[in-house]
């Protein structure tokens, strides 16, 4: 009789079980571990050696970037910087992000940048899917546009960065910025976007999925009403990966795609704007190796190529545009976990 309990609790865990699916990153260019900024490490965890404990990336004497990870590969530290110019207080914009994890996943985000205010991020599930996103303010900003937090650049690993969050969340009051909730319904979701003192459920993103979980469609919905020309769908192959993300206009004409070609050993992403290539980009096992890009209008053009190390991480990089041609020679350091 036990058994049978047992094996009756076991069936009705696994029938509540959400599949996990392949939603867009909800905070794509606002976090620098998903923004596309020169020298910006976009790199799966899985790209790292098991056991990895630190990274760490030079140029000359500067350090262009610090990932440090926990026991199970989870990125809990990215240090990051982009650079302004000679004048600019600091030279550099600093960026800071601290991940903290329960059960290996991902509920809280803090985010520190040199020139604006910190932001917490809050995730909340539905099964393995985030089904709540909540923002709010940490600080406040003084001196905008003039890198008010330069001090943060002194914060290089995950120990200085908690213990000054702590010190600032005491200091600090949290004031709410915005909430973004999904509804899971079959095979549709819908996704709001609201600002704390603004409770909109007109206006939402709708994802379409397809028997596997894959998104399908993506429309777009304001005061209920869908807007068409923003709709944007997407093509797999029969192993299921991505093959074409596009948008369409009331024409039926492509007005922008991303077309994904997995035939040769590396993946290779192709977009373009109304039916003009527009970029190339080659990946060597999730690391990018190749990238060509050029104006709708042709009136510039760019080349980038990436030697990586033995880890799959860039060491020489080097950019061709109309305007300059330079290279950049980097140095990384790892350290492990015993």
């Amino acid at each position: 009789m036990k058994k049978l309990i047992s094996l009756l609790i076991a069936f009705l865990l696994l029938s509540c079980k959400k599949d996990k699916i392949d939603l867009p990153p909800l905070l794509e260019n606002i976090l620098p571990s998903s923004s596309e900024m020169p020298f910006n490490l976009i790199l799966s965890e899985n790209k790292f050696p098991n056991k990895i404990k630190k990274f760490y990336q030079l140029q000359n004497q500067d350090t262009l970037n610090i990932l440090e990870f926990d026991k199970n590969k989870n990125l809990i530290f990215k240090y990051y910087k982009q650079y302004v110019d000679e004048t600019w207080n600091g030279k550099f914009i600093y960026m800071i992000e601290a991940n903290i994890y329960d059960n290996n996943k991902l509920i809280k985000t803090y985010y520190l940048h040199s020139n604006t205010e910190y932001e917490m991020f809050e995730y909340y599930y539905d099964g393995d899917n985030i089904k709540e996103i909540k923002s709010s303010l940490l600080g406040y900003t003084k001196g905008y546009n003039n890198n008010p937090h330069l001090l943060i650049k002194k914060l290089k690993d995950y120990p200085s960065c908690i213990d000054f969050i702590k010190k600032i969340e005491t200091e600090n009051k949290k004031r709410p910025n915005y909430v973004v909730e999904r509804e899971f319904s079959n095979h549709e979701i819908k996704e709001y976007f609201n600002f704390s003192n603004n409770k909109d459920k007109e206006s939402y993103k709708l994802y379409i999925l397809n028997k596997n979980n894959k998104i399908q469609r993506i429309e777009n919905f304001a005061k209920n009403k869908k807007w068409d020309i923003n709709t944007k769908y997407f093509e797999y192959d029969k192993f299921n990966k991505l093959k074409k993300a596009y948008s369409i206009n009331k024409k039926g004409d492509t007005l922008k795609s991303t077309e994904y070609d997995y035939k040769s050993p590396n993946k290779i992403v192709i977009r373009k704007e109304n039916n003009i290539e527009i970029s190339r980009k080659e990946f060597k096992k999730n690391t990018l190796i190749r990238y060509h890009y050029k104006g709708a209008d042709g009136s510039y053009f760019g080349f980038e190529k990436y030697y990586l190390d033995k880890f799959g991480i860039p060491l020489k990089i080097i950019k061709k545009t109309n305007e300059i041609d330079t290279i950049y020679n980097l140095k990384n350091y790892y350290t492990f976990y015993k």
